[in-house]
């Protein structure tokens, strides 16, 4: 049965003071914050399970030889205590809502299995390691403030919380003011004796983890889902409900994990560390870049890189294969320019090096760039692709190079890229439209411009096919832009 009274305070939920939160009724308000109260106790007991256990687990097990024993015992009872805290949230979501934890731990937070392999590596390695203590001590900042605020009687509103939630709130907040001071030692005894240099980069690493542990994605779209099954009538609101879910950060600050206002003592131990001087900026709900967007988003780029890859490929193998035998004869539109230019054997190097300038170039752009360079690299492709097949053109390439390792790299670069699909260059076309998506740093342009001179260099094009490369490039950018859902807004996903 139904329990009858909220989990959590109202203004702990991402809908909180929106449009479609005035708009529900009594009913769907109170189940809409069970859910989203059910979901923080999922995520507490995420936590305490895949993040903060083995992570206190490894820094005992490399301090076993201190002669620190309060140390030592204070650790030890942490991991009882953390050990205890997910039985006890686990418990709770059983005795709630039976019909939804009857047979599973999770239903809105549930990791994928490479989130899992990544929570693993990072907990038992050091430097992934010293990023968990970092999130340990916000998160069980944040768990303080939600529990501290449960305990304020509450009038008005959805009514008083219910008693099982406050009670676990309760007892887990004993625990955790103890373990906040704990948290502070341990990143004193492992993060601040690490070299300077690690330390800026852990905390760019930190920071960026933190945005995209706040900003909510899966599990706060599961729960607008399980809500409107549970009311259809919902259904044609869904795209509202998650638009507004989903600018929580901004709607609902109190339910913001990354909000330094809300955790003061968090900030402190910021601010005390000239590592984070640059970057606490990036962490307010206003203060974005694409510089610190969250990691999920960007992976989720980087994936679509990767599978997009092969599959251009074997397109691109399988037009070479069908007009091999009707090349019209190599050197068709060599020029003396290409005559006069030397073959520089390390220039293959930067040749093979296109696939990683394409990752960082979707990495480091925003997602609606790197939605526009994906869509302007398939059209490159397909207007290349024809041109390969309605006018095929073979380059002469010329002999191999007669040392090491030069001979055998233009050997597996030749065997992999046939001379028959040359005009217009790919390569070239690739670099064009990554180096439209966004204004880049010196170094991306070097790297790009790098790669267009290696494709003569090496002898793989010819300086028309370069011309026909930027233009084509150019070209699939501006068609790109026209693509009927290149600008339509997407749900975002997680």
């Amino acid at each position: 049965m139904m329990r009858s009274r909220p989990f959590i305070p109202e203004h702990f939920t991402h809908l909180y003071g929106s449009v479609e939160y005035d708009g529900m009724d009594g009913v769907r308000r109170l189940r809409y914050n069970q859910l989203v109260g059910a979901m923080a106790a999922e995520q507490f007991l995420a936590f305490e399970e895949e993040v903060i256990y083995p992570a206190v687990a490894h820094l005992r097990r490399n301090a076993a030889h201190s002669q620190d024993h309060d140390f030592m015992w204070r650790i030890g009872r942490m991991m009882v205590e953390e050990r205890e805290h997910a039985r006890m949230f686990l418990g709770l979501l059983r005795s709630a809502m039976p019909s939804i934890y009857a047979h599973r731990d999770r239903h809105f937070t549930r990791l994928r299995p490479l989130e899992r392999l990544v929570c693993a590596v990072c907990a038992r390695t050091p430097p992934g390691n010293l990023v968990l203590m970092w999130l340990a001590l916000v998160i069980e900042e944040h768990s303080v403030t939600l529990s501290k605020a449960m305990l304020v009687p509450v009038s008005g509103g959805l009514g008083v919380l219910d008693t099982d939630f406050v009670e676990v709130h309760r007892r887990h907040l004993l625990d955790e003011v103890r373990h906040l001071p704990l948290d502070e030692l341990l990143i004193q005894r492992s993060f601040d004796r690490q070299p300077l240099w690690l330390r800026r980069l852990l905390a760019r690493l930190f920071v960026a983890v933190l945005r995209d542990i706040a900003t909510p994605k899966r599990a706060a779209r599961r729960v607008i889902s399980h809500l409107i099954h549970e009311f259809p009538d919902l259904a044609p609101r869904r795209k509202q409900l998650l638009r507004c879910t989903l600018q929580g950060r901004r709607a609902a600050p109190d339910c913001d994990i990354a909000d330094l206002e809300r955790h003061p003592r968090t900030a402190r131990a910021l601010s005390a560390r000239s590592e984070f001087a640059d970057l606490l900026h990036t962490i307010a709900p206003g203060g974005s870049s694409p510089a610190f967007e969250p990691l999920s988003h960007r992976t989720g780029r980087i994936a679509a890189i990767l599978v997009l890859s092969p599959l251009a490929s074997l397109g691109y193998w399988a037009v070479g294969a069908a007009v091999s035998s009707r090349t019209h004869p190599t050197g068709l539109l060599e020029t003396a320019l290409d005559r006069a230019l030397p073959l520089m054997p390390p220039a293959i190097l930067v040749y093979a090096s296109l696939g990683a300038f394409l990752l960082v170039a979707a990495w480091g752009s925003s997602a609606k760039s790197c939605r526009r360079l994906i869509q302007a690299s398939l059209t490159a492709m397909a207007l290349s692709y024809a041109c390969f097949i309605v006018w095929p053109v073979a380059v002469d390439r010329g002999g191999l190079p007669g040392t090491e390792p030069w001979h055998s790299l233009f050997a597996a670069v030749r065997e992999m890229d046939p001379p028959h699909n040359s005009f217009p260059s790919l390569h070239v076309a690739y670099v064009t439209v990554a180096l439209a998506s966004k204004r880049w740093p010196w170094w991306v342009w070097a790297w790009g411009l790098s790669i267009i001179a290696s494709t003569v260099l090496t002898r793989q094009h010819v300086v028309l096919d370069v011309a026909a490369g930027v233009a084509l490039g150019v070209a699939a950018w501006l068609l790109a832009g026209r693509w009927p859902w290149s600008g339509r807004d997407r749900e975002i996903r997680g």
